[in-house]
């Protein structure tokens, strides 16, 4: 039979042994490749066992080694004629061996020897771009490097550079580029290098626009503060272990958080058994502190404020609060001036206003405010 490569005398002889005829080892591998793992015999249609496959007699061989045969490539241009105990490593290295371009999108199969000259020619060849170094198909590389980043354009100022910084600097600095106006609500549009020009003819209009905006933020401002004293007009506390404290009570004082009303931020300080000659009692001192809407509040506080402790002990804090207010407009942080009474409630009135051992104590404003 007629070997793979095409040569009518087998490349690499062996003999079967279920009939004793001469095939060629490599056609044999692709013989079963095509079959089952033990397939049959291409002649005698036997089972072929490729492990009992046996080498040529010494005579035959001898003979095999000195015949001549053509290259199997004579057809694309080999004129070698080796002996067939050599033809396996000519074909290895035969010149004419056909090839197939790897190049994704060609599959042009040239001769070994003419790959380099194909693939210099390529049109679907990868190159590097000589500006940014992409990998770019030969075909394409024309369009790239009328997109390139990296190549130089420019500027209709005059400014020369790569097409990559063209637009940050037609943003930033191009005296050409059309701007907005930075002044807000004035929509005028112009080149860069006549901002100057602009800002002068335009002086008294552009103060109009920030006039107006800042009676808009004003008026927004205004209205958030009112919301504000209407939503928060009335702060709790409540103070647990009423009687614990009143019993380890010695005159020393506590604060309460940060409360808010109106905006008004302000801390209670507390004697749980009074201070100086009002032992029994429990004193009450309303503290002014600083809060973050001080800048826009009206100073002094607009407003009078109620302290209740429990349900029925209520007392107003009125000229005296708006004084120490007035004193500090707005108070500074951490401040412990307060305005309140030594003698608030007794401890027997005290007790009588707990509900389960807890003390709850409102600051409020009048809601017609």
């Amino acid at each position: 039979t007629q070997s793979t490569w095409g040569l009518r005398i087998p490349l690499a002889p062996r003999l079967a042994a279920c009939c004793g005829r001469m095939f060629c080892l490599p056609c044999l591998n692709q013989w079963q490749q095509e079959h089952t793992a033990d397939p049959p015999c291409p002649l005698c249609r036997a089972p072929l066992k490729m492990e009992a496959l046996q080498e040529m007699p010494l005579l035959t061989a001898n003979v095999w080694r000195r015949i001549f045969q053509p290259c199997p490539h004579a057809q694309r241009g080999c004129a070698q004629q080796p002996k067939m105990d050599f033809m396996a490593a000519h074909i290895e290295s035969c010149p004419c061996a056909p090839i197939q371009c790897e190049s994704v999108g060609c599959g042009v199969v040239v001769n070994v020897e003419e790959l380099p000259a194909h693939l210099d020619q390529c049109p679907h060849k990868v190159v590097a771009c000589r500006l940014c170094a992409a990998g770019v198909p030969r075909q394409l590389l024309g369009t790239h490097l009328a997109e390139c980043p990296q190549r130089l354009v420019q500027c209709s100022c005059g400014f020369e550079g790569k097409s990559i910084n063209l637009a940050a600097h037609q943003m930033n600095d191009c005296p050409d580029a059309i701007v907005d106006c930075p002044i807000p609500s004035c929509e005028a549009r112009f080149p860069r290098k006549d901002t100057d020009n602009h800002n002068t003819d335009a002086a008294g209009d552009h103060v109009m626009h920030l006039l107006k905006k800042l009676v808009i933020t004003e008026t927004k401002l205004n209205e958030a503060v009112d919301v504000l004293y209407k939503q928060q007009s009335v702060w709790h506390c409540l103070l647990p272990n009423v009687k614990q404290n009143l019993r380890r009570a010695n005159g020393e004082r506590i604060y309460t958080d940060v409360l808010c009303v109106r905006g008004y931020c302000f801390r209670l300080r507390l004697y749980w058994n009074g201070i100086e000659a009002s032992k029994g009692h429990l004193s009450v001192f309303l503290c002014p502190h600083a809060g973050p809407l001080d800048d826009s509040l009206p100073w002094p506080m607009p407003f009078d404020l109620n302290i209740t402790v429990g349900k029925q002990q209520n007392k107003c804090i009125s000229e005296g609060f708006k004084a120490l207010f007035l004193k500090h407009s707005p108070p500074l942080p951490n401040n412990v001036e307060g305005v309140g009474w030594d003698k608030f409630v007794t401890h027997e009135q005290l007790l009588a206003e707990c509900r389960n051992d807890c003390l709850e104590i409102k600051v409020g404003a009048p809601l017609n405010m």
